[in-house]
């Protein structure tokens, strides 16, 4: 089995695997758009073709999660300031939104140095930004205790392998339901927005 990781799983893989791939899935963007109270919110399955990075490697079909607007989490577009907002004051089960952002950067800069997430980079420079001028300006009443998820693609997919993923983050905010905490952003997959594509790791 193959599992597609977006998110965390790049970086954090908390279960043994036999082999990673480095690569991405045609139509789809990461985005911050779903929101969580915890880890991740529910999105939606689809059939997906996925291109290893190295040219040797074949591509093949896995089934990925995405969010779908149905979802209850879904929040939909925010302007990267609102989002970096959110993610700078944001923390649950699994540590801090900003952390969690900033591992996602990393990890990508580091994998897929020649691909270029706009969204992602927004963001990091919002958040940034923030930090060095000191303001503690909440987020707009809409986006509040809410985490931002990542939510582009997704967890299980039928590839008949057995390996592992990292976490997934992909592009949606997910918004919290429940408890009195506050919530983080994850991203999530979107299809159709902008072509170029997204690169992750496939475990």
């Amino acid at each position: 089995m193959w599992v597609f990781g977006y998110g965390s799983l790049m970086w954090k893989a908390d279960f043994p695997y036999n082999r990673k791939l480095v690569g991405y899935v045609k139509g789809y963007v990461r985005r911050f758009w779903q929101a969580s109270e915890d880890h991740r919110g529910v999105p939606g399955k689809v059939q997906v073709t996925f291109y290893p990075g190295k040219s040797e490697e074949k591509p093949f079909p896995l089934t990925i999660y995405v969010a779908q607007k149905e979802n209850p989490f879904y929040l939909g577009p925010a302007n990267a300031l609102d989002i970096a907002r959110q993610i700078r004051s944001a923390e649950g089960p699994s540590g801090s939104n900003r952390e969690y952002l900033l591992s996602l950067i990393e990890c990508m800069r580091n994998i897929a140095p020649h691909v270029r997430d706009q969204h992602l980079m927004e963001i990091e420079q919002n958040l940034l930004n923030l930090e060095t001028s000191g303001k503690k300006t909440p987020p707009s009443p809409h986006l509040q205790s809410t985490s931002h998820h990542n939510q582009m693609a997704g967890h299980n997919s039928p590839s008949g392998r057995s390996q592992s993923a990292g976490h997934s983050p992909s592009a949606s905010r997910n918004p919290s339901a429940g408890h009195h905490r506050s919530s983080s952003r994850h991203d999530e997959n979107r299809r159709g927005q902008h072509d170029d594509n997204r690169r992750a790791e496939v475990a």
